[in-house]
């Protein structure tokens, strides 16, 4: 019998507990595959599941043999990956994730872009929240995260791509809290001007969450109002309705350029740097093509700066 057929049924069973389950999860007959497992410990001449009624437990031998299915399968699904890459690599295929909210304002004018730059190379992209991405990247199902990250994950690969800044979208009618900054470039709210229960804080896995935490704590400011939805255009229209104040990135402003009386300025006088990066675990792309496409991306987001 096939190592890999039976590991999958084994392990299937063990975790389902019942032939009906088991075989609902295998997409197979309860018949087909009660004939399989019997077959099976027929072939190893040991049993590896107690019937106890309708449900199925593995015996000490059983226990070592789903220990050892589970092992193939693992080493199966890291064929399976690095199978799947290489066919994107040998097809100059390239998948990249990039957040939903990123997506909706740049993703086409890059693909544009990427088609002249480099027109030997076909770019994909998957729209995701960070956690739906990284699930992707770690699946070898997208190549690449155009990502804001404060801390780097060990497993990934960063590539620097360009900055932003951290910006306070707050209504329109706090205009007269505001300031010039010493240089006189940017607007200035400076966060203490702001009451703690103003700030309409992101969802914990949201990109922006770890930059405004970290900002806020910076400034021993606690016991903000956390926003009850982790969606960035109501985050705006709540500004726009003078609920609070929220924090963005500077390349998102065009994005709520729909939404009126929002007023965006710095929360500090010091200018809390954000880095995009293209995160990987284990780049698909020569270093000239990656060069290209950093260079498409950095040309894209720069656009979007004020």
């Amino acid at each position: 019998m096939s190592d890999l057929k039976a590991a999958r049924y084994v392990t299937v069973l063990a975790e389902q507990k019942t032939i009906r389950g088991a075989a609902e999860a295998l997409y197979i007959s309860p018949s087909a595959l009660s004939m399989y497992i019997r077959k099976l410990e027929q072939e190893l001449g040991a049993p590896l599941f107690v019937r106890d009624q309708k449900n199925f437990t593995p015996t000490q031998i059983g226990e070592a043999y789903i220990r050892r299915s589970y092992k193939i399968l693992a080493v199966d699904q890291e064929f399976m990956d690095e199978l799947a890459l290489w066919r994107r690599r040998e097809t100059r295929q390239i998948s990249i994730g990039i957040y939903r909210r990123r997506g909706i304002s740049f993703m086409v004018p890059l693909m544009k872009a990427l088609e002249e730059m480099v027109p030997d190379v076909q770019f994909t992209f998957r729209l995701g929240s960070v956690k739906e991405l990284e699930q992707l990247l770690y699946g070898r199902q997208i190549d690449y995260i155009l990502i804001t990250h404060r801390l780097q994950n060990p497993d990934f690969t960063y590539q620097f791509v360009c900055g932003d800044r951290l910006l306070l979208a707050c209504p329109a009618s706090w205009q007269d809290r505001t300031e010039v900054s010493p240089d006189g470039t940017r607007i200035l709210l400076p966060i203490e001007k702001v009451s703690a229960d103003q700030i309409l804080m992101p969802g914990v896995h949201q990109s922006i969450y770890p930059f405004a935490a970290h900002f806020l704590e910076s400034h021993g400011i606690h016991n903000t109002r956390q926003s009850p939805t982790s969606n960035m255009e109501i985050h705006m229209q709540s500004v726009a309705a003078e609920l609070g104040c929220c924090f963005t990135l500077a390349s998102y402003i065009p994005t709520f350029s729909h939404i009126p009386g929002i007023l965006f300025s710095s929360p500090a006088v010091k200018e809390e740097l954000v880095s995009w990066s293209l995160a990987s675990l284990a780049s698909p792309l020569e270093t000239s093509r990656l060069s290209i496409l950093k260079t498409a991306i950095h040309s894209q987001i720069a656009q979007m700066i004020p």
